[in-house]
C-alpha cells in the first residue's frame, strides 16, 4: 500500500509539472526575427515615474505599479541569494557545450528576445492598493500558500492577464513579502481567483526546497530576474536575469530551481542552470532607434550575473515587466526626445525628418544578435529528478 501511495503521488506530481511547465510555453509569440517597435504596441497601463535622478521616460506615474526592484537592499532577496551573486570567475560546467546545443533545439539560429508585451509578469506594489479578496479554484491542499491568504493589496485597474497564464505578482514591501499567482483572473465581482499562490520572503534566497512547485515550471519566483523600468532608465541591472530556452531537460533540475518540466531530453540543459556570455562576445551594429544603454545593461548583467533558466519558450527569451508601456519614447526631464545612442536631445534636423524618429525604451530586439551559442553554462550543482520518490506530499501531489 505504501508503494502504491508513493507511485500515485509521483504520478500526480508529474501531471502537475506538466501543467506548470505550460507556463510561458508560448513565449515565442514575440519572435525576434519579426520584432519591430510596432510589435510591442499593445495597450497597457501607464507605468510610474522612475526613481529620483534617473532620466524621465515618458509616462505619468501610477501608484502601485512597480518600477524598481523591491527590498531593503534595492533589489529582491538577500545579497548572497542566487539572483544577486556574481559569477564571472566561476568555472564552466563540463557539460556546457552539449547542454547549450540541446537547449537550442530547432531554434539554434534564433536571437535572444525580450518579452515586453506578452508572456511576462505584471508586478504591483502595496502603494495605492486596496484589500482585494483572493480565492483558489482548487482544493485547499493544492493551492500552495493560498490557504493562509484571504486578501492582497492590489491597486485599482491592475489585473492578471489570463491569456498569458495569469501570471501576477503582488509586492507587500512593508511586510517584506511577495505573492506569485498562477492562472489568476479577476471576476466581475472584483475577486481575483487563481490555481496556485506562492509566498516569497523578499529578504530570503528566492528559491525553494527541492520538490516544491511554483508559478513557473522551475519553481522559481515570477518576479525574479525581470527587467524593470527603473533599471532601463538607470542603464544598469544588478542581478541575474530570468531566461527561458526552447528545449530544457525533461524532469531534471538543479538549484536554485526546485521542480522541472517533464517534457524533453534528460540530457538537455536543466532548469535552474545558470548561463553567462562567453568571453569576447559583444554587441555591434545595433539598429537605429535602439536604446543602446539598455542593450548594454542587459549584456553586462548577462556577463556579470548571468541568466537562470526558469522555463521553456519557443525562442531564447528574457522578460521585462509586463504592466509598463515600453513603447514610450525616451525623454529627458523637460520632455525632449532623446537619442537612443547618446541619451542627448534629438537635433532639430533629426526632429524634422519624416516618420517616427523617437527611440522606445525597449523594443524587445535589443540583444537579438546574441544566440544561445554565445553562452556557456556555469558549473551546476547536483542534478535532481522531479518528482523525487519522496516528493509526494501536498506540495507536489496536486
Amino acid at each position: 500500500m505504501r508503494t502504491a501511495r508513493l507511485l500515485a503521488g509521483a504520478l500526480s506530481a508529474v501531471a502537475l509539472a506538466g501543467g506548470l511547465a505550460a507556463c510561458g510555453d508560448d513565449d515565442g509569440g514575440d519572435d525576434p526575427r519579426g520584432a519591430t517597435a510596432a510589435s510591442t504596441t499593445a495597450a497597457r497601463t501607464p507605468a510610474a515615474t522612475t526613481s529620483a535622478g534617473a532620466p524621465a521616460v515618458g509616462a505619468a506615474g501610477q501608484a502601485g505599479v512597480a518600477t524598481g526592484a523591491p527590498g531593503s537592499s534595492g533589489r529582491p532577496f538577500a545579497s548572497d541569494a542566487p539572483w544577486n551573486t556574481r559569477i564571472e570567475d566561476r568555472p564552466t560546467d563540463a557539460r556546457s557545450s552539449r547542454w547549450i546545443a540541446l537547449a537550442a533545439g530547432d531554434s539554434a539560429g534564433s536571437g535572444l528576445f525580450v518579452n515586453t508585451s506578452r508572456w511576462s509578469v505584471p508586478v504591483v506594489t502595496e502603494e495605492g492598493g486596496r484589500p482585494t479578496r483572493v480565492v483558489c479554484r482548487q482544493l485547499p491542499a493544492f493551492c500552495g500558500d493560498g490557504r493562509r491568504v484571504r486578501e492582497l493589496p492590489v491597486p485599482p485597474g491592475q489585473d492578471p492577464r489570463p491569456e498569458f497564464d495569469g501570471w501576477f505578482t503582488v509586492l507587500d514591501r512593508p511586510a517584506g513579502v511577495a505573492y506569485d499567482l498562477w492562472r489568476a483572473r479577476r471576476g466581475a465581482d472584483g475577486v481575483i481567483s487563481y490555481q496556485l499562490l506562492r509566498r516569497w520572503d523578499l529578504g530570503g534566497r528566492g528559491a525553494q526546497a527541492p520538490g516544491r512547485v511554483g508559478a513557473r515550471a522551475s519553481g522559481l519566483p515570477l518576479f525574479a530576474g525581470l527587467i524593470t523600468p527603473d533599471e532601463v532608465a538607470a542603464c544598469r541591472i544588478e542581478h541575474a536575469l530570468a531566461i527561458s530556452v526552447p528545449e530544457p531537460a525533461g524532469g531534471l533540475y538543479v538549484a536554485p530551481a526546485s521542480s522541472a518540466d517533464p517534457r524533453g531530453s534528460a540530457d538537455a540543459l536543466p532548469l535552474g542552470a545558470r548561463l553567462r556570455l562567453r568571453p569576447g562576445v559583444r554587441l555591434d551594429r545595433l539598429p537605429d532607434r535602439t536604446n543602446t544603454c539598455a542593450a548594454r545593461a542587459v549584456t553586462d548583467a548577462l556577463r556579470r550575473y548571468g541568466a537562470i533558466v526558469v522555463d521553456r519558450a519557443r525562442v531564447p527569451t528574457l522578460y521585462a515587466q509586463l504592466n509598463h508601456d515600453w513603447t514610450q519614447p525616451l525623454r529627458d526631464a523637460r520632455g525632449a526626445l532623446l537619442d537612443g545612442r547618446t541619451r542627448r536631445p534629438l537635433s532639430r534636423a533629426r526632429l524634422s525628418q519624416p516618420g517616427d524618429v523617437s527611440t522606445p525604451q525597449l523594443r524587445g530586439n535589443e540583444v537579438e544578435q546574441l544566440r544561445l551559442g554565445d553562452f556557456e553554462v556555469v558549473q551546476a550543482g547536483e542534478l535532481r529528478r522531479f518528482p523525487g520518490l519522496r516528493d509526494t506530499g501536498e506540495e507536489t501531489s496536486r
